[in-house]
């Protein structure tokens, strides 16, 4: 009997001190690869902004409002404005769906990317896809809407909820940013 105290005592201690070391370990670990993940998620910020608004040479950051997060100011080689891209959250299903969202001059959609999500995998989830997403290039925002409430975008069957938060966020970003503009 003691022996099996002696076992248990044992493996209690050696599991407790891999615990305690993968416990100390952890931290470093996050502090080592965090700045990579900061650098990584810039450069795909870049080359998003790039596919949005390929004219633009140039970004510059602003400030946002309540219904987007920020934008940036996208500017050509000979410094002229291209147009802009407006960081954009929406309440989703089950997640916000972090979106990019181009404008050129007149506020015409160039197009939108996903950034970040979470809903549902094969319903939500399928607002990252280029047929989805492809819709949005060349709207008017004046007319930014699920077909089936009168306007021209075509939802996802099974993830409507998401769908009208990505239209819904998408059109109030750009209705508020306008305004903002206009009064600037």
């Amino acid at each position: 009997m003691i022996r099996i105290w002696k076992a248990i005592l044992k493996y209690t201690l050696v599991l407790a001190v891999f615990c305690g070391a993968a416990g100390l370990l952890l931290p470093a670990v996050h502090d080592l690869v965090e700045p990579r993940k900061v650098i990584q998620q810039k450069k795909t910020e870049e080359n998003t902004l790039r596919l949005l608004l390929p004219s633009a040479e140039s970004f510059n950051v602003r400030e946002g409002a309540a219904n987007y997060a920020g934008y940036y100011e996208a500017f050509t080689a000979d410094k002229n404005l291209a147009g802009y891209v407006l960081k954009v959250n929406a309440r989703g299903y089950s997640s916000e769906v972090e979106m990019l969202v181009g404008l050129d001059r007149d506020y015409t959609l160039t197009g939108v990317r996903v950034l970040a999500q979470a809903e549902t995998p094969s319903l939500g989830s399928r607002v990252t896809e280029p047929d989805f997403l492809a819709q949005f290039a060349g709207q008017q925002t004046d007319n930014l809407a699920l077909r089936k409430k009168g306007g021209t975008v075509d939802g996802i069957t099974g993830a409507t909820i998401t769908s009208e938060a990505v239209v819904k966020g998408i059109s109030a970003a750009i209705a508020e940013f306008q305004n903002n503009r206009r009064e600037e």
